[in-house]
This record gives C-alpha cells, sequence and structure tokens, in this order.
C-alpha cells in the first residue's frame, strides 16, 4: 500500500502531461511533433542520452573497481573525490565548462603566452557531451561499488582457482554480478540526460527540454509544450522496459560465510589509475572549484553584495536535507516490494517509479501546480509542495542506489 501511495504521487505528473496533451487533437501532435526541428531535437536527445550513458559505463567501472578491489592508493580518498560531482547542478557544469575551457576562458588565458591565440569551441554536442559525462557519471560510480562491497569473493576465487586470469575472472565473474547494478546506474543516467535542461541551454545544444521550454515562456502554450513532452515519457518507457528485458530474472548465489576481498596489486598500472582518478577528479571537483572561487573573488573585489547569500544558503539546506529524508523514506517501501517480493505488479510499480526523472522540472513544476491549485489547495506554494516536488523528481535516485541488483541468496552453512 505505501509503494503504491509513492508511485500515485510519482505519476501526478506522466497523468497531467497526456492528459493536458490530449487537449490537442490526434492532427495538431501529429503536425507539431512532425516539424524538423521537434524531428531534430528527438533525434539529438537519443543520440546524446545514448552516448553520455556508454562514456559513464566506460568510466564508472573501472573506477569502482580500482576504488574497491585493488591497491589503489588513497582509495577512501578517491571514492569521496569521485562521488562529489554529484553536488553540482548541470547549469552550474555548463557555465564551468565554458569559462574554463571554452574561447576567451580560462585554459586559453594560460595558452596564450606560449603563442596559442584561440582554443576550439565546445558549444554543441562536444561540450554537452563530456559535461554531462562528468556530472553523471557517479550514479553507476556509486552503484556500481556498492555492488563490489555486496559480492561474495568467494566466486572470484573459484574462478582463479579453476586457472582463470585476473582479466579473465572480471568478466566471467564480477561482470555478470554487476551488470544489475550497472544497469541501475545507467538507468538514472539515461533519465537524467532526457530531462536535463541547464548543461544542453548554457552550451546551445537543442534537445527536448529546452524545446519545451521555449514553448512556454514564449507562447504560454501549456498543451503544446505537453505534446512536445511526450516524447520524453516514451523514450523513458522504453530505456526502463529494455532494462528490464535484459536484466531478467537471474538470481546470485552466495556462500554462507564472508571475509573482505583480496585487494589485487595494480603493480605498473598503479600510476596510470592513479592518473585517470587525478585527471577525472580534476574534472569534476578541482576545475568546478576554482572557476568558482576566482568568480567568487572577482565579484567581491568588485564590490558585489552577498547579503542575500546567508538565507539562500540556509533555504537550500533545509529544502535539500527535508526532500532528503523523504525522497529515501518513499524509495524504500517500493525498493522493498520489487526486491523481496518480485512479480509483475511489483515490476509495473518499480517501473512507474522511475517515470518522474524523465520529465523536465518545468513539466513537473507545472503539474504539481495544477493539482494543488485544484484538488488540494492548503498546500498551493507552500515549502511543503517544494520538498514533494524534489522528492517526486530524485525519487528514481534513491530508488536505484536501494535496490541496484538482486539480493544474492546463501547457500551452503
Amino acid at each position: 500500500m505505501l509503494a503504491l501511495v509513492v508511485v500515485a504521487a510519482v505519476t501526478l505528473s506522466p497523468v497531467y502531461l497526456v492528459l493536458r496533451a490530449s487537449e490537442q487533437g490526434a492532427p495538431e501532435m501529429w503536425d507539431l511533433l512532425s516539424e524538423s526541428r521537434a524531428v531534430d531535437a528527438i533525434v539529438r536527445t537519443i543520440w546524446l542520452t545514448i552516448t553520455v550513458t556508454a562514456s559513464c559505463v566506460t568510466l564508472a567501472v573501472p573506477l569502482a573497481w580500482f576504488t574497491v578491489r585493488t591497491d589503489l592508493p588513497w582509495r577512501r580518498a578517491w571514492t569521496v573525490v569521485l562521488a562529489l560531482p554529484l553536488a553540482i547542478p548541470s547549469f552550474i557544469g555548463g557555465f564551468i565548462t565554458v569559462s574554463a575551457l571554452g574561447p576567451g576562458g580560462m585554459l586559453q588565458d594560460l595558452l596564450e603566452p606560449i603563442g596559442v591565440e584561440r582554443i576550439p569551441s565546445l558549444y554543441g554536442f562536444k561540450g554537452a557531451w563530456l559535461t554531462l559525462t562528468v556530472l553523471t557519471y557517479p550514479y553507476i560510480f556509486l552503484t556500481t561499488r556498492a555492488a563490489l562491497n555486496r559480492a561474495d569473493p568467494t566466486l572470484e576465487d573459484a574462478a582463479r582457482s579453476l586457472g582463470k586470469s585476473p582479466l579473465q575472472t572480471f568478466f566471467l565473474v564480477n561482470v555478470p554480478q554487476l551488470r544489475p547494478a550497472i544497469s541501475a546506474g545507467a538507468i538514472l543516467v539515461s533519465l537524467y540526460v532526457l530531462s536535463e535542461f541547464g548543461a544542453v541551454a548554457m552550451l546551445h545544444y537543442d534537445t527536448l527540454t529546452p524545446l519545451v521550454y521555449i514553448q512556454y515562456t514564449t507562447s504560454f502554450d501549456r498543451s503544446s509544450a505537453a505534446v512536445l513532452a511526450l516524447p520524453l515519457l516514451l523514450m523513458a518507457a522504453s530505456f526502463v522496459l529494455l532494462d528490464a528485458a535484459t536484466r531478467g530474472r537471474a538470481r546470485y548465489h552466495a556462500s554462507g560465510q564472508r571475509r573482505p576481498p583480496k585487494l589485487m596489486r595494480l603493480g605498473v598500472w598503479k600510476w596510470p589509475a592513479t592518473a585517470l582518478c587525478t585527471l577525472i577528479g580534476a574534472l569534476g571537483v578541482g576545475m568546478p572549484v576554482a572557476v568558482l572561487c576566482y568568480w567568487l573573488f572577482k565579484g567581491l573585489s568588485q564590490g558585489e553584495s552577498t547579503s542575500l547569500l546567508g538565507e539562500a544558503v540556509i533555504n537550500s539546506v533545509k529544502v535539500s536535507a527535508l526532500a532528503a529524508v523523504f525522497t529515501v523514506a518513499g524509495a524504500l517501501p517500493v525498493a522493498i516490494l520489487s526486491v523481496r517480493f518480485p512479480g509483475r505488479v511489483s515490476g509495473a510499480i518499480e517501473k512507474l517509479a522511475y517515470s518522474g526523472q524523465s520529465l523536465p522540472g518545468i513539466t513537473i513544476a507545472l503539474s504539481l501546480v495544477f493539482f494543488a491549485a485544484h484538488y488540494a489547495t492548503s498546500i498551493y506554494q507552500t515549502f511543503g509542495l517544494l520538498v514533494f516536488a524534489y522528492a517526486v523528481r530524485f525519487l528514481p535516485e534513491a530508488l536505484g542506489a536501494c535496490s541496484p541488483s538482486p539480493w544474492p541468496t546463501r547457500s551452503g552453512p
């Protein structure tokens, strides 16, 4: 019952979207979606989603392996550093990419003394791909680390005792165990990119989300904006169903005895692995901190006021803390139902819980404003409604962290 209540809250936005879009007739909907601008935006959205997700998997899985199963120097410190890009809003990430790596940015200023007068532009697909990859790979990194920490090392010992090399053991034993966790993180990345607005708008890469925003802000036509948002909902459903189809009914057995896994010695590969972590940490944490500090000190030196900063920080901490509590509380019953009581009903509930992640924030906001204004006037324009909106928006992240892989079944004494 709790899971049904949570899913009912999450599906308010998709239901509103469908009802609002249905106000347009079928011919009008087709005309709007078949325009060249809409078709191009759909193609760009799909291409960006696929490339960013593939890049995140390629990057996050080795990083998780290095920080859990190897003798990488400063493993615990790297774990914290490599997860920090999640704290950076995408709009700020796009601004940082332009300020640091774009033409006329900080990198160009550093290279000018050696004769480099202009560096290639990062506007468009390249900048959006780089920014979103750096900001979203921690979704897969964290779920994969959790799965690695839970994995049974005796299976790896058995493979090694049968003559398999460490590389063969990784692909034959570890990858199948990690597949549900990688898939859960990949779904979060895909849905994040589908709903992304800040970075793609800052980097001038036109996907569906900016088109929805422009349609609403320029013409105030909510029905047409809802029609343009429908492909996002369909793409999200396709990704979730594809994940369910490829995951299958696999269950992973573990022995009754657990011990810490033996760390693999990297040898000469220790320093390339450290260099990779350093590069990703510099892009995801070092560069944002440097750019923001630069503009902070420059603004203060020019007399910019910080009078509103204290109140904004307090409000941000308060709403984020409450949203985190309510989001996790909402994700737990859905995760427990889907993992402990697998079936068609629980599977459908879990899939519906991901529906809010694919929608632009403006669509979620409009749906909740409409609901509150018509059916719950007591919470209209309140702090509680804002917390509720964040809980709807970020429920998939909490759900992916709670149930990234099937629970192992014990065997043996």
